[in-house]
């Protein structure tokens, strides 16, 4: 299904580098990082982005980071956090739970029955996870989420919800966030909250409610705009930006990024959930410190 939808997505992840030490475990024993990865192997596929470095304001060129130098490696030994949350149509859910730096995990399923795990158990399976997929901005939604789904032997079909976070020890937050539809599909969309940060300091909030009729759009250095100017400014986003969950978040966020006029080099933090007339919600969380 093609939605039409102004969507911003980040097409940038730095890891940096940093490296963890021994701490106890929930459980009362004591593990250190080699081995917890004796039976897992990193997973590195450095992919790089490239675009124009170029901006309209020559006072922001200071703080940018021209796009050929950022690079994208998905290192599951980088990552510091780990949040996913799935539920089933089948009244089935799952939780993890995973804290590198303080080496704690917590897997929880609801099947009628609560079953969990912490401790050792639940660090060693989560880190087989994260060395088992991949998140890059390079690849689609749907690519990330059937890999997750086919990982943990789900089937698709019964999905109704996923939500996934994480962060790095660069300081490095993504997320997304996919809802399925109720009923038949529309590609209407019913509501849009979307907030963006830039590097110069400039902050955007977009507000979309079709239902209530209320729509505003916030500018820390601009007018802002309420009422019909507001609505006729996203809906001429939502004109130019067509989404799939088959494109990548690194192809959304460009053509996003275009509608408003604005370049990846400029971007340091955005928020953004819709929700269609079918109900189906797509969310993304993106920030670069």
């Amino acid at each position: 299904m093609k939605l039409l939808i102004a969507l911003l997505c980040s097409s940038v992840l730095l890891l940096g580098a940093c490296g963890t030490s021994n701490s106890n475990l929930d459980d009362g024993t004591k593990i250190s990082d080699n081995e917890v990865q004796d039976d897992v192997e990193g997973n590195e596929n450095p992919t790089t982005e490239q675009g124009e470095s170029g901006s309209d304001s020559s006072d922001q060129a200071s703080t940018e980071v021209p796009m050929d130098q950022w690079d994208f490696t998905y290192n599951p030994e980088e990552i510091k956090e780990f949040e996913l949350n799935i539920e089933l149509l089948t009244n089935e859910e799952w939780d993890y739970d995973f804290d590198r730096e303080d080496q704690e995990a917590e897997i929880e399923h609801e099947n009628g029955s609560d079953t969990k795990k912490s401790g050792r158990e639940a660090f060693q399976e989560i880190e087989a996870l994260l060395a088992a997929i991949q998140i890059d901005h390079e690849r689609s939604i749907n690519e990330m989420i059937d890999e997750l789904v086919d990982y943990l032997a789900l089937n698709r079909e019964d999905l109704e919800k996923i939500d996934l976070a994480l962060e790095t020890y660069s300081g490095e937050e993504l997320g997304f966030k996919y809802h399925t539809a109720k009923g038949n599909q529309s590609n209407v969309v019913n509501e849009l909250d979307l907030d963006i940060e830039f590097l110069s300091g400039e902050e955007w909030a977009y507000e979309y409610e079709l239902n209530d009729q209320d729509f505003s759009i916030e500018y820390s250095d601009q007018n802002d705009l309420h009422g019909e100017d507001a609505k006729a400014e996203m809906e001429g986003i939502l004109s130019e930006v067509t989404i799939d969950l088959d494109q990548s978040l690194g192809t959304l966020a460009g053509d996003f990024l275009t509608a408003i006029d604005r370049d990846f080099s400029e971007l340091k933090e955005w928020s953004f959930e819709v929700e269609f007339e079918d109900q189906m919600k797509l969310a993304v969380k993106f920030d670069r410190y």
